[in-house]
């Protein structure tokens, strides 16, 4: 009974990983992380092994490779796609769910601090924080936005043009301009409820995508970047991960992130540097820093 949790497990990793989320019963299943699957079916292959069931064991190790394989090489790659050298003109976007600031403001603002970024997007931040004195402390040209339970702290100017409508979703138009350089990102926050269906709100924040053509679009997606609702962008668009990232794409659950929610998507107008996820032990989701050069910086 014990050895056949991990293999109906597995079965149900499979479902997810054949029919994804096309459905919200089946996306219960992709949700389910390859990592974790890979390593129950290896703790079950010890179990049997301990208890002399050698080749049952054997047969767990071996459908452990199953999911440890496609984590390594489909869910995640290792080699940066051909990006454009860095330069002084490179901009400095960092996105990143502070998990309500649990962990104290002071460590947070230190770690932002750290990244030198220009454009600051915060998800999950309690109202009562100040902002704009936050923002003050990473320098004298940075500016503070609140766009929902979201803070923008960025140099330049900003200006929050709208909310979007999109049930399950609160996606706002953030106008930013800074050293001479307009551009048009949009912030991203997925409601977390595992009771409803994913890909319908993908497809609508797609949709506001081709409307609105955005240069950055990021945030907390509480979906996986390999999500049916996620593959077919807009004309132009592309994962940051795809374009200029490599290693562990993983943002969620700290301290072992094992899914990639956290998504930074971007459009033609850009020429990407780099894109990278950086752990931090501040809050259960990783730092996501993308490093670009603007459309009048080319």
């Amino acid at each position: 009974m014990v050895a056949a949790a991990p293999g109906a497990l597995f079965g149900l990793w499979v479902v997810g990983q054949i029919v994804r989320d096309r459905t919200w019963l089946t996306g219960l299943c992709f949700y389910f992380p390859s990592l974790l699957c890979a390593a129950l079916l290896a703790a079950g292959a010890g179990w049997l092994l301990w208890r002399s069931r050698r080749r049952l064991a054997l047969l767990f190790a071996a459908l452990a490779l199953v999911p440890l394989l496609t984590a390594l090489f489909a869910e995640n790659h290792w080699h940066a796609p051909p990006s454009h050298a860095a330069s002084d003109q490179d901009l400095r976007l960092v996105h990143w769910n502070v998990f309500y600031h649990k962990m104290g403001w002071e460590r947070i603002h230190s770690r932002m601090g750290e990244e030198n970024a220009d454009f600051y997007l915060l998800s999950e931040v309690w109202p009562s924080a100040d902002i704009d004195v936050m923002a003050k402390m990473l320098g004298e040209d940075y500016t503070a936005l609140w766009i929902g339970n979201m803070a923008v702290m960025a140099r330049g100017e900003l200006r929050s043009r709208e909310r979007l409508q999109v049930d399950g979703a609160r996606p706002y138009l953030v106008e930013w301009r800074y050293d001479g350089v307009d551009l048009l990102v949009l912030a991203v926050d997925v409601q977390a409820n595992v009771l409803r269906k994913r890909v319908p709100v993908m497809r609508k924040l797609r949709e506001m995508i081709r409307v609105h053509r955005p240069d950055i679009v990021a945030g907390d997606f509480n979906t996986p970047r390999l999500s049916l609702g996620l593959r077919e962008l807009p004309t132009g668009y592309t994962h940051a991960y795809d374009r200029a990232g490599s290693g562990w794409s993983y943002t969620w659950p700290a301290p072992v992130p094992m899914l990639a929610i956290d998504q930074c998507i971007t459009g033609p107008r850009l020429a990407l540097v780099n894109y990278a996820i950086h752990p931090t032990a501040l809050s259960d989701h990783c730092m996501q820093v993308l490093d670009f050069r603007g459309p009048d910086s080319n």
